[in-house]
């Protein structure tokens, strides 16, 4: 894949987080320059490593700068925008980037871009230093054009319900689960089904409202504060005069027959 990243002591790291999204990673041949601050600028470097097969789907990448490529930037500076960009040497090979973190060893910093985005083939992504910036003073505005109208296409609004509220056509990728969240999820569902038929089986049936808190368990829920105090004279008038609708208490002034 081009110019591979050797592994010798290096003054710049980069460290690319790949999106755990579906087909997020890339077979494609990535490369990266680096700019600083007063205009200087890096070769382009190759985001490969040897024998390991790089930018897949929810992994983080280190890669060493070879100082060959960074001739023209001072070790002191400091890098104020990178540029990045990908060919299309594979089908299907779009790219999602959460981030890439440059660290500068010698100054011991460390710089971060943001990218949270697709990035398609042959195109030169300019990103700058935490990707701030107020619309006005976007320095790409061809970019930020491109990325609007992707947005746009991608997040188109249709009125499902006559007279209700606009809602989005088509479920954006974007906005689904990653696969780690629902997993995450289906995790937790079989872990409470299988305490649930154990604490069913533990708890027997119900011959008090004291025996109802054996249901609780730390594994799905915890036990309530006040389910040792609930049958508290005390504490049942509190609620009423701290708490639980204490805007309809009015004086007894006298007996009803």
């Amino acid at each position: 894949m081009g110019c591979l990243l050797q592994k010798p002591s290096s003054d710049l790291m980069i460290y690319v987080q790949t999106g755990d999204r579906r087909n997020a990673g890339t077979d494609a041949n990535v490369r990266i320059v680096m700019h600083d601050e007063y205009g200087n600028a890096s070769a382009p470097i190759t985001l490969d490593n040897y024998f390991k097969n790089d930018l897949e789907r929810g992994c983080l990448d280190t890669f060493h700068v070879p100082t060959n490529k960074i001739k023209n930037l001072p070790r002191m500076g400091k890098i104020a925008r990178i540029e990045i960009w990908k060919d299309d040497a594979w089908a299907a090979s779009d790219w999602y980037v959460d981030k890439i973190v440059i660290e500068n060893r010698v100054t011991n910093s460390t710089f971060v871009f943001p990218i949270f985005r697709w990035i398609k083939a042959k195109y030169h992504y300019q990103i700058k230093h935490l990707d701030t910036s107020l619309p006005q003073f976007e320095e790409y505005p061809e970019q930020r054009r491109m990325e609007l109208e992707q947005k746009r296409q991608a997040y188109e609004f249709d009125q499902k319900v006559p007279d209700g509220p606009a809602q989005v056509k088509n479920m954006p990728s974007d906005e689904q689960f990653s696969f780690d969240y629902k997993w995450d999820i289906v995790k937790s569902k079989v872990t409470m089904i299988a305490v649930s038929k154990l604490v069913t089986l533990t708890s027997g049936n119900w011959d008090s409202m004291a025996a109802l808190t054996n249901v609780y368990t730390e594994k799905i829920f915890n036990k309530p504060k006040g389910a040792d105090r609930w049958s508290n004279d005390l504490y049942f008038g509190l609620q009423r005069v701290a708490s639980l609708n204490h805007s309809m208490i009015t004086l007894v002034t006298a007996i009803p027959d």
